[in-house]
């Protein structure tokens, strides 16, 4: 190992570097960013002005850059892991805020004050953006965030609209690659569970770590699977009662280890395909779980501990279907053809069950019961002709997806970073209020210079309203209520996400002290 004697000089180099590299990614911000060429390592040659893309293709072979690459790509792909968008957003804050911190002279703040400062006070925006957002999601509020997340795909925009209008927000949405020219969806009754595949053997899609099945078989029990033999009996009598059998689900309470261990060298050795999970949450819960699983999925009878079941004495009845499955490490989703009369009959007395009780909370968990039961899941199959064009698609969809389902958590409001003008505060000035607010003004900055000129100033405030003057045209004044006309809007929890996911990186790189670069010394390999 070998650490820097400049620790400060090394420091310096990786903010310089990471400011330098996020100026690539920037430049593809808005609607009239510009593209990034780029080589791969195969010698083909891509296009893009996708944010996320591009940063994942930052490279140098200076370590130091390299390090500050690395960290460009860690924000990127959080923010787009979680909500799909803003990922351009959240790099340009976090380059802002470290030219900033930059410019400052390192005697004149404490680290640890000022990143508390920051923190603090990108809160206190986050409250004001949430309290100034419009809280109703209507389909232009869907087309518009569709549009902006899926680069203007008029195919991606409809469908969209038409599973979340559907739906108001509340489906479960999978997509998948499929061989086919189009795409083609469907939005079907289904369950979602807040647990996933019990062991990383049973994974599908290596890529994204996911299981996923389509018309598999499934058994849910809170019966214990306590060795092989009793998972070998389950399979017995899925395998009896249904001959042409290639995947199984199983939804169980508590299983130990040698029958998952059953499980997986049946996995690596047949071509059998078997999930299990353990049901979520805890006692009458997680028993209420695997009951509805079970009904939703069409078995006529349920193997419980409390009915007398036996894990011997399996009929066809203790089994049901499902139509596609899909789990990730935490979640579980399962969809089927419709909702037979028993769940209905379920549904109807969980809601007499609810009118009839006078305790709160007993109310609040049988109505999140009976939402479950009601569940709706769109599978989105995306196809082109050819391996390249059907990733780029599925890649839009996604990222569409996210940056709509984030819309039904706070909302919506002015975008190209225009909000950040009416939630920035404008009290005592401290360093992190003053670092802070310049990083959000550089959003909308960035995105104008994109355009070709210098961006935009505000004209006036009203309130939490704000008008603004075009710097092109200063004769133009933009109203917040013309921009929302237009389609210029943004989810609120992506702006959240982008602020928040900044801030912590920055005040990671503002606390470092010492940077430490590994090497590998080539004499001792040749040595051995």
């Amino acid at each position: 190992m070998e650490t820097a004697t400049k620790q400060e000089t090394l420091k310096d180099r990786f903010i310089s570097a990471f400011i330098k590299f996020s100026k690539i990614v920037t430049s593809t911000m808005g609607p009239y960013g510009r593209n990034v060429l780029i080589r791969k390592s195969n010698g083909m040659h891509h296009s893009t002005k996708d944010g996320v893309t591009v940063a994942n293709d930052l490279s140098s072979e200076d370590e130091i850059e390299q390090m500050a690459c690395d960290m460009i790509k860690e924000v990127a792909n959080l923010t787009a892991e979680q909500v799909g968008d803003g990922t351009t957003t959240s790099i340009c804050l976090a380059s802002s805020l470290l030219e900033s911190i930059q410019r400052l002279d390192e005697d004149s703040y404490n680290v640890h004050e000022l990143r508390e400062e920051i923190i603090n006070e990108s809160e206190i925006v986050i409250k004001n953006l949430i309290n100034n957002s419009h809280k109703e999601i209507n389909e232009f509020a869907i087309k518009s965030v569709a549009g902006i997340a899926s680069n203007g795909n008029k195919e991606i925009v409809t469908i969209l609209s038409d599973i979340f209008s559907q739906t108001n927000g509340d489906a479960t949405v999978n997509v998948k690659k499929w061989i086919g020219d189009k795409i083609k969806y469907e939005v079907i009754d289904g369950y979602k569970m807040n647990s996933g595949y019990a062991h990383p053997a049973m994974i599908t899609d290596k890529l994204k770590n996911e299981v996923y099945y389509q018309d598999s078989v499934l058994f849910s029990t809170n019966l214990l699977i306590g060795s092989a033999h009793n998972l070998k009996s389950i399979l017995d009598a899925a395998s009896t009662f249904h001959s042409s059998i290639e995947s199984l689900v199983i939804v169980c309470d508590v299983i130990e280890d040698s029958a998952i261990g059953f499980a997986v060298d049946l996995i690596q050795k047949t071509n059998l395909k078997i999930t299990i999970i353990k049901a979520p949450e805890m006692g009458v819960h997680r028993k209420n779980i695997i009951e509805d699983v079970a009904l939703l999925s069409g078995a006529k009878k349920i193997a419980m501990i409390e009915n007398g079941s036996t894990l011997s004495n399996l009929t066809k009845d203790h089994f049901g279907k499902c139509k596609s499955f899909l789990a990730t490490k935490n979640t579980s989703v399962f969809s089927i053809e419709q909702r037979t009369e028993d769940v209905e009959n379920k549904i109807r007395q969980l809601e007499i069950d609810k009118e009839n009780s006078a305790n709160d909370i007993l109310r609040q968990q049988i109505s999140n019961r009976i939402n479950s039961l009601k569940g709706k899941i769109a599978n989105i199959f995306v196809g082109k002709p050819s391996e390249v064009e059907t990733k780029e698609l599925k890649d839009r969809m996604d990222d569409a997806v996210a940056s709509v389902k984030s819309l039904y958590v706070h909302g919506y409001t002015i975008g190209c970073g225009f909000s950040f003008f009416n939630a920035i505060t404008h009290s005592a000035d401290s360093n992190g209020r003053i670092i802070l607010n310049n990083a959000l003004m550089s959003v909308t900055q960035q995105i104008f210079e994109n355009r070709g000129f210098y961006g935009i100033e505000l004209a006036f405030r009203d309130g939490a309203k704000s008008s603004y003057r075009d710097l092109k045209d200063t004769e133009k004044i933009h109203s917040e209520k013309s921009l929302l006309s237009h389609g210029i809007i943004d989810s609120t929890e992506v702006l959240v996400r982008a602020i928040r996911n900044a801030v912590s990186v920055v005040g990671t790189i503002l606390v470092t002290k010492h940077i430490i670069k590994g090497y590998v010394e080539d004499d001792l390999f040749k040595q051995r």
